[in-house]
């Protein structure tokens, strides 16, 4: 039996929630219900004040940008996938990328209105305008 990476088989996810709950969705529906979920969840933050500002990266994950961690190999900063050195700049950028990809306001880290009504979530753009 060949092994399923259960977090991103999505034919094989969506087989499992229609079996779970007897309602058939197909994997580009349970992705997209996911997507709304993801993006209300942030608007419940965005209703209660929370902006890009909140969207810091934890301390202890930079420590080692600027001090290097013992490793076998010898000391090791933080790096990307490639083992390029990363730079506070380098993790905002990424923060902006992200942002992107979601379809969010990269200035203030939350939906869109655009986002919102391509989600069906239009319903909800107030609190994104009342901000």
């Amino acid at each position: 039996m060949d092994k399923v990476n259960i977090n991103r088989d999505m034919p094989w996810l969506s087989e499992a929630y229609s079996a779970a709950t007897g309602s058939d969705i197909t994997p580009r529906e349970l992705l997209r219900a996911g997507e709304r979920v993801f993006n209300l969840e942030k608007l419940l933050n965005v209703r209660e004040g929370f902006s890009r500002e909140d969207d810091r990266i934890p301390p202890v994950y930079l420590q080692n940008i600027e001090t290097p961690l013992p490793a076998r190999e010898g000391e090791r900063y933080l790096t990307d996938w490639f083992g390029r050195r990363l730079t506070r700049e380098d993790l905002e950028g990424m923060l902006d990328n992200y942002y992107e990809e979601r379809g969010w306001d990269i200035q203030r880290g939350m939906p869109t209105k655009s986002k919102l009504t391509e989600l069906g979530l239009e319903q909800f753009a107030e609190i994104v305008e009342s901000t």
